[in-house]
Formats: structure tokens, C-alpha cells, sequence
């Protein structure tokens, strides 16, 4: 009953059938039963990714004043950046396991520096129809479409397939380099760590 109370759910949950539950109320469950066995550190997986943007906004809202008041870590897994965002002290993004950036949230989210970053970042949509446009024809000029002979190329140049980036069939900043050695996580101006032959920091305006 403690740990429902610490979710907002009242006690009479406890006599309701699953059914009974809209989803924001389902994942406060969730979250309560992840809790009661006082875990050092909590997984969020796609934590808030069925919920529309209003019961998001009051899950991770609870997420964060849980971890206040009980201090433990949480490790978010999520597609969408600008949920870890506001929710992350740090944030690694990968791709095909790989690490291609790791930094400060913020730092990440706003100069990002990896092609990679800087492509899931403006693919995320938003309300405001002008700047959404504006999010798609960044998009356009951050990735380009992969095909047979870029592929084909990722193997062909080294010999050894997934020897350099898994960008860079789609990336348009590739080089021949990008195709044969695989980047080392270094760190540019921003602070951030990435894994590109040519990263450099830079404000997207996204």
C-alpha cells in the first residue's frame, strides 16, 4: 500500500482487476512494483513510449521525484531523446551496439556531434508545423538513403564486415576511412565523447 501511495494510486487499487487501469495508471503500477524490493538500480525499458504526451510528461515527472526520495540510479532505454533529456544525467547513444556519442544530456541534445545524434534528434516530431518542416529537410541533408553499392562497400573496402562505422552507408559526411577503421570515442569542444572520423560539435538549431 506504501509504494502505491508513493505513486499517487489510492489504496482501493489493490481490489481493481487490470482491465479497471487506463495505461498511465498500469505503468505507476509498474513503477510501485519495481520499487517495493528496494533495488539499487531500476531499468527502464520504453518506459513511457505507449503513453500519450500529457501521461508522459506525469510519469517521468514521478520517475524523478522518486529517484529524489529514494536515491537509487535508473537506466532509461528509449528511441526518443528528448524524453532522456529530461530525465538523464548523462546519455549514450548506439547504434548496432556501438557507442557513437556519450555526454552530458544537455550537452548531447544540443550540439550534438555525431551525424547519427544529430538525425535521430530531428527526426522526432513536434507540435509547431513551421519548425517540424524545418526538422524534416535537416533530416533530408543528415541522411541519405543506404543502398547496394554503400553496403556492398562496407564489407569490399576492409574485408572484414562491420569494421568501420555503422553509419556510413546512410551518413553524408562519409569518408573512405569511415568504411575501413572503425572510430574511437574522442572527445570534441562540447565535452562529448564520439565515434566519428570527422565529428565535429556543432548547433543544429533543433
Amino acid at each position: 500500500v506504501a509504494a502505491l501511495d508513493r505513486e499517487g494510486m489510492p489504496a482501493e487499487t489493490l481490489d481493481r482487476y487490470p482491465r479497471q487501469f487506463s495505461g498511465g495508471q498500469r505503468q505507476r503500477i509498474a513503477i510501485a512494483r519495481a520499487l517495493v524490493t528496494h533495488p539499487k538500480l531500476v531499468i527502464c525499458d520504453e518506459a513511457v513510449s505507449a503513453l500519450d504526451l500529457s501521461v508522459q510528461a506525469q510519469v517521468l515527472n514521478l520517475l524523478r521525484q522518486v529517484q529524489r526520495q529514494v536515491g537509487i540510479a535508473m537506466l532509461f532505454i528509449t528511441h526518443d531523446l528528448s524524453v532522456v533529456r529530461h530525465v538523464s544525467d548523462q546519455i549514450a547513444v548506439l547504434l548496432q551496439g556501438r557507442i557513437m556519442e556519450l555526454g552530458p544530456a544537455e550537452a548531447v541534445c544540443t550540439a550534438p556531434a555525431h551525424p547519427y545524434t544529430q538525425a535521430l534528434i530531428a527526426a522526432a516530431p513536434i507540435p509547431d508545423p513551421v519548425a517540424q518542416r524545418r526538422r524534416r529537410e535537416v533530416l533530408a541533408e543528415l541522411v541519405r538513403p543506404a543502398d547496394a553499392t554503400t553496403e556492398t562497400a562496407t564489407v569490399t573496402k576492409s574485408g572484414i564486415p562491420g569494421s568501420g562505422c555503422p553509419f556510413a552507408p546512410r551518413c553524408p559526411r562519409r569518408s573512405d576511412v569511415c568504411f575501413t577503421s572503425r572510430p574511437r570515442l574522442t572527445t570534441v569542444e562540447s565535452g562529448v565523447k564520439v565515434a566519428c572520423h570527422l565529428a565535429t560539435a556543432a548547433e543544429v538549431g533543433l
